[in-house]
């Protein structure tokens, strides 16, 4: 089996020092691999520039999930930029029909008293200063290099142009900060070649972009020894009795559902959790076997506690059979979050308690 560079790989590798990325294990970064053998290097390639409009764009159904709003409630105002730095999970939508919207892991630290640092930003190692005023609640991310890549140089982020999808160095990317320290960048922009005979042309495209600071961590290792292990920010929120929802599940912003069970166990059956485009197609989650010549399939299961959900081997595979690596075990836990397994418990009963009219349940 040989490992392809597809189109997550030319959305982001094409911004960065190709051999080095691809030694980073299931993230945006990872040389996704396709069953089968004797597959060909695909060739990398860049998304030119065309119109978007308003009419172009997906819909949009609540872009915060009942996740984020709800771990967003219980998070202390922004009085400093010093709140504003720490872990964060960053989502947005695809202003291109043929990309998945898409999400990863992103910390944000403090360079002066008035920028930041979002590193990370859509990916590793794409990384934006950007100026933050908290009398006006405003972030502004002014036209930068964010990364550098071997094959393309200088990429920089810009405001897209609706009119022709070009790239507007001359207007800043801007947003805005909530009380809880949400960053909400209301600016469609992009990663952009900056010069050469690639020059303005794109590898990602976005608009509805949140940066939500996380609550939780997913950690990931692997059955082939040559991955390391892997650490992701994610958001976790019980929605429910039994229903847990964490965003960024997997490192693509996805939201996955957990099901919790009354034995401490709990299910997560095959869910989205990667939109990779018309080419990769839409990766989910399923169980796993390594062992021999490898099979996958059904549900997820795994063992809790209150403040960590663990299980075995796992991947994330697609529609277009590609999949993202053989995971050995994950984790998902925090300081600040608790799980709270439903518990069986008697409301009603029926009957008179005789040995000829015993006691029955009625209501659990």
């Amino acid at each position: 089996m040989r490992k392809v560079y597809t189109l997550i790989l030319m959305l982001v590798v094409a911004m960065l020092a190709g051999s080095a990325w691809a030694q980073q294990p299931v993230s945006a970064t990872m040389p996704v691999q396709q069953s089968g053998s004797g597959v060909a290097d695909a060739q990398l390639a860049l998304v030119q520039p065309r119109p978007i409009s308003t009419s172009d764009l997906k819909a949009v159904s609540g872009d915060a999930s009942v996740a984020r709003q709800r771990a967003k409630a219980a998070r202390k105002a922004v009085a400093s930029i010093d709140d504003l730095t720490g872990n964060y999970v960053m989502t947005y939508k695809s202003l291109t029909t043929h990309l998945g919207d898409g999400g990863s892991s992103v910390t944000i630290t403090k360079v002066t008293d008035d920028t930041v640092l979002i590193a990370n930003f859509l990916t590793l190692n794409v990384n934006v200063k950007a100026k933050v005023d908290l009398q006006t609640k405003t972030i502004t991310i002014p036209n930068q290099v964010a990364v550098v890549n071997n094959t393309y140089g200088d990429c920089d982020i810009c405001a897209v142009n609706p009119g022709d999808g070009k790239p507007d160095r001359t207007k800043d990317v801007t947003g805005t900060i909530a009380d809880d320290g949400t960053l909400n960048i209301d600016t469609w922009w992009g990663i952009y070649v900056k010069s050469g005979e690639s020059a303005d042309q794109f590898m990602v495209a976005a608009y509805g972009t949140q940066v939500t600071k996380a609550n939780a961590k997913m950690d990931v290792t692997y059955y082939e020894d040559s991955n390391p292990a892997s650490s992701w920010n994610v958001i976790v929120e019980q929605t429910g009795k039994n229903i847990v929802a964490v965003t960024n599940f997997g490192n693509h912003g996805k939201t996955v559902e957990i099901k919790l069970n009354n034995d401490s166990s709990f299910t997560i059956s095959p869910q989205l959790a990667w939109e990779g485009g018309t080419t990769q197609g839409n990766f989910y989650t399923y169980a796993a076997n390594w062992e021999g010549s490898g099979t996958y399939g059904g549900a997820i299961t795994g063992k809790g506690t209150a403040n960590e959900l663990s299980w075995g081997q796992w991947v994330m595979f697609s529609t277009n059979n590609y999949y993202t690596g053989k995971m050995q075990e994950a984790r998902i836990y925090g300081d600040g979050i608790k799980f709270e397994f439903p518990t069986l418990s008697a409301t009603e009963f029926e009957g008179e308690g005789t040995e000829a009219n015993p006691f029955k349940i009625k209501i659990l």
